[in-house]
């Protein structure tokens, strides 16, 4: 190893001096080059990171300290890690090196691929494993046969697919990636990956450890008994196969797999083999409140929320369920939803899970009037999970929460919503008894007080002090015996135009809460809204018409310009259409239609809204079906159909469009004949009416006027095309019905145009000389 230093020397920031770094750096097998700039050089010194060969090491918060490896350097030392320790003893600053630090190979966590279900081999091994004999209870029995299962795969994926070189270069771009430090909450940074597992899951223990207080019995007052005996009965009547079944089935396949690596593909795939167990589970924790164990393990992985990621709130935590616990949850979750409504009021709809506490949900339930039965089936799956941090690929110890619920489980939403229903109904008691003022619609209209929705909260008080004193006494006593938390930081107020600025400044610190002047928009919408309709949904259109410029429209092809239409017209105002009912002057299609085009849409006839729509029979002055009528109408169309009209680009009927929209072709050819058949394709008649072209005459022999007609079917070279292409051998084998045969040949003609006009333009543009057999060539290919 070789390592220098450069002095302050404007000469190190210069051209010529980053030329001879880069080639010093390049030279040499390992090299380290540490800079100190002085102020006057320190925006200088950016031009080190664009070296070529050279890579960034680390770039202080204090700047005017880098340094920077060549890659051989990053290669052999990649976990490399410099610190910048304060003066000591002297006027110079220290930086420390550590090429030792920790890195320890870790053995990766099995996962059941989504593409081995496609192969033979591993049904072979699935069912070689489920054959063997094992005793004791059913979840002894899967996790033997699963272990046996993941053993003879991991063998036979090795042996099969031996060849992972693009996959070893993938994983050498990640180790790059891996979280080597963090900020911890003292603001310090946690180096090597022994400390950032400490920081994280010293954080996630206390995040989910409970800080249970007596829960004030004002509070689960206003909870009422919802649910009836019924109710009750069904939610614990005996399970069936079909209803295990459809749980395993509603949920998706390719979502991540918990710790035991079988996503819910292995499950679809391979049911008919595994569904013994999978019952004797379900059926064992429903009839017995057997503690489902090991399967109940889940795994926190974090995912980060900027690109740089520094603390651990930049992480989002994930929790990864194992697919054979969230099949046991997800039947008690197919169950309780059916009678939620009896439960959960409208005006919410939350969720946020992290800080639960459990005595306070079971608390909740009970007093909803659930069967003390079902509430313990619910309390096991909530009781008996341990948690295992996923960091670098990594799974780490287990640790058992004694408060939260998790993402991943099926049931958690409808258990946070009856947790929540709490907070609505202490809102709904406190209006009632008029000790908070909600916003009122008009004298005889209703009262509007609050909207709950994931995990924000809408509430409408009147401005006033009691008012806002109430509403923090509240949400303080639901915070304390729920376990949730206000984000004052990202919460705020807004106040109507006439509330003096007075007020607002003491209602602010009441709450503890910051001013604005407009809430923005929520969930892509507008949050206030003024008389004009059309005004506030402006916004709709310039995001199209701004998306729309982005796209170079003169270069797109026609197959091209029907993505735009779907992409990005459809789908932008797809949502605000599904909320709002846009008025009729809005329109967002004009910009992308020309005005005949418009007008044509405008001359078609719409019936009156006021009238009730009925079936009418065009054929009779009255409206009215005869059966006389009814054989005029179709002896009279079999009489036209059966009259051979010229064929002409220009005679189409909707027995055509339904070929062409619907033949088994790519998008461009439909849309070729789409353009053929409204006489839209750029031959020389078409052009020399345009005036864009001197002569209408085939520019291939010049005899005849090229129309589209005489350049698919009538120009002498296309005629040994059509007579050699349907002259073809009709291979027996792939031929199973009429209608296959009948698609086939529809594609063969679409083709065969579609290369006839492809040539044509080779001959115009290239100077190319048609030549049928490979044009027939180019078809069958």
């Amino acid at each position: 190893m070789r390592s220098f230093v450069l002095p302050n020397d404007r000469r190190c920031f210069n051209k010529t001096g980053v030329s001879e770094l880069r080639r010093n750096c390049s030279s040499q097998l390992h090299i380290l080059v540490f800079l100190s700039p002085t102020e006057s050089t320190r925006k200088e010194a950016v031009l080190w990171t664009n070296c070529r060969g050279v890579k960034l090491i680390s770039e202080f918060t204090e700047p005017r300290k880098n340094s920077l490896g060549n890659l051989p350097w990053q290669e052999s030392w990649p976990n490399t890690f410099i610190s910048h320790h304060p003066a000591i003893g002297s006027d110079h600053n220290s930086l420390v090196l550590e090429t030792t630090m920790y890195h320890k190979n870790h053995r990766r966590q099995f996962k059941f691929e989504a593409y081995w279900a496609n192969e033979v081999e591993a049904k072979q091994i699935i069912e070689k494993g489920w054959e063997k004999q094992v005793h004791g209870s059913w979840i002894h029995k899967w996790k033997a046969k699963l272990q046996l299962c993941t053993t003879l795969l991991k063998k036979w994926s090795r042996e099969k697919f031996s060849n992972n070189k693009k996959r070893m270069e993938a994983l050498h771009v990640k180790l790059n990636e891996k979280q080597l430090r963090i900020k911890g909450d003292d603001g310090h940074w946690h180096v090597g990956e022994p400390a950032v597992r400490r920081v994280f899951e010293e954080h996630f223990k206390k995040l989910f450890t409970s800080e249970a207080q007596s829960i004030n019995g004002d509070i689960l007052d206003c909870v009422d008994s919802v649910i009836s005996q019924t109710t009750n009965d069904n939610l614990l009547q005996a399970i069936t196969m079909e209803e295990i079944k459809e749980a395993a089935m509603q949920m998706g396949g390719l979502k991540a797999p918990g710790p035991d690596g079988y996503q819910g593909i292995f499950f679809h795939k391979y049911w008919d083999t595994i569904y013994d167990e999978v019952r004797g589970i379900t059926e064992d924790f429903f009839l017995k409140n057997q503690s489902l164990g090991a399967l109940n393990i889940t795994n926190l992985v974090l995912i980060p929320k900027i690109p740089n990621p520094e603390g651990v709130s930049h992480f989002r935590l994930i929790s990864l369920c194992n697919f054979s616990f969230k099949i046991v949850s997800k039947v008690m979750a197919n169950r309780l939803k059916v009678f939620l409504p009896q439960i959960i009021s409208p005006a919410q709809n939350a969720f946020a899970y992290d800080r639960v506490e459990w005595h306070f949900l079971e608390s909740v339930m009970i007093k909803m009037g659930f069967y003390v039965r079902w509430v313990n089936l619910v309390m096991n799956l909530v009781h008996t999970v341990p948690f295992s941090l996923v960091l670098n690929g990594v799974q780490g110890n287990t640790f058992t929460p004694t408060r939260g619920i998790r993402q991943g489980d099926p049931l958690s939403p409808y258990l946070f919503l009856i947790v929540s229903e709490v907070l609505s109904l202490m809102i709904k008691k406190a209006c009632e008894a008029n000790h908070l003022q909600g916003l009122k619609f008009g004298r005889s209209g209703p009262t509007l007080s609050h909207l709950l929705f994931a995990d924000d909260a809408l509430f409408f008080i009147r401005a006033n002090t009691q008012n806002c004193r109430n509403m923090r006494l509240l949400l303080d006593g639901y915070c304390r015996a729920s376990g949730q938390q206000i984000n004052f930081g990202k919460s705020s107020l807004f106040f109507s135009p006439n509330t003096p600025a007075s007020i607002r400044t003491q209602l602010g610190a009441i709450l503890g809460m910051t001013m604005v002047d407009d809430p923005g928009k929520y969930l892509g919408l507008p949050t206030m809204w003024g008389r004009s309709k059309k005004e506030a949904l402006q916004f709709v259109k310039e995001k199209l018409l701004r998306k729309l410029s982005r796209w170079k429209q003169s270069l797109l092809s026609q197959a091209g310009r029907e993505v735009l239409i779907k992409a990005i017209v459809q789908a932008v105002p797809n949502y605000p259409m599904r909320v709002f009912l846009f008025p009729k002057t809005f329109c967002l299609m004009r910009p992308l239609l020309s005005t005949e085009e418009a007008f044509a849409i405008q001359r078609i006839p719409i019936g009156s809204s006021s009238e009730v729509d009925c079936l009418v029979w065009p054929d009779e002055k009255n409206g009215k079906y005869s059966v006389k009528s009814g054989y005029h109408n179709i002896h009279t169309h079999h009489h036209r159909s059966s009259v051979r009209r010229p064929s002409s680009s220009m005679s189409k009927d909707q027995r055509a469009w339904k070929l062409i929209w619907h033949a088994d072709v790519t998008p461009k050819i439909c849309h070729f004949f789409w353009r053929a058949l409204n006489g839209h394709v750029a031959v020389s008649s078409v052009l020399y009416k345009k005036k864009l072209r001197n002569s209408p005459l085939c520019p291939i022999f010049n005899d005849h006027e090229e129309t589209i007609e005489h350049m698919l079917l009538l120009c002498p070279w296309v005629e040994p095309v059509w007579f050699e292409g349907l002259t073809y051998r009709v291979d027996r084998q792939q031929i199973s019905s009429l209608h296959t045969w009948r698609r086939e040949a529809e594609c063969q003609i679409a083709y065969t145009c579609w290369n006839i006009w492809k040539t044509r333009n080779m001959v115009v543009f290239d100077n190319f000389t048609p030549q049928p057999q490979q044009t027939l060539k180019a078809i069958f290919d």
